[in-house]
């Protein structure tokens, strides 16, 4: 249905009011004084042996241990993709395509403690999962700032 006032679609008018409405209690940051710092973190869910061990629901439970700790005081979360990938390191022989986790978190912290947090999730996520190596990528407002490989030593 189609209806007019005064010349506008009734539709239209009614979607601006809502978002209108929507925007006015969205808690906003101006990204250009506060920078929006995420970190993705990809972790196999095959062991160094080559035998896939682990399950997505082991690493969103340890993921959400390890940030609940991280993070005291301020809120916290992370988004959890299930992936395959392959990997294959420098003079290692070839690993097949094995199932993985991007794990994406937002910076909730101040960011003094942010980059050293995400830093010991890297590495308590190789250790738990007995990892050769997991990825981490650092961005800044959306763009890769910084690259990390953190390994189970």
């Amino acid at each position: 249905l189609e209806h007019r006032v005064a010349g506008e679609d009734r539709t239209e008018v009614l979607v601006d009011r809502l978002l209108g409405d929507l925007a006015a209690k969205v808690d906003t940051t101006d990204v250009s004084r506060h920078p929006a710092w995420a970190a993705r973190l990809i972790v196999g869910l095959t062991e160094k042996d080559g035998e896939t061990k682990h399950k997505v629901k082991e690493v969103v439970k340890f993921v959400r241990k390890v940030r609940a700790k991280q993070t005291t005081g301020f809120e916290h979360g992370a988004s959890f993709r299930k992936q395959h990938g392959v990997w294959q390191p420098v003079g290692k022989k070839k690993y097949p395509s094995e199932k993985s986790v991007q794990v994406i978190i937002f910076r909730t912290e101040p960011t003094k403690r942010f980059f050293p947090n995400i830093g010991a999730l890297g590495t308590a996520l190789a250790r738990k999962f007995n990892q050769e190596v997991v990825i981490v990528e650092i961005q800044r407002n959306g763009l890769t700032h910084y690259l990390w490989k953190f390994d189970a030593s």
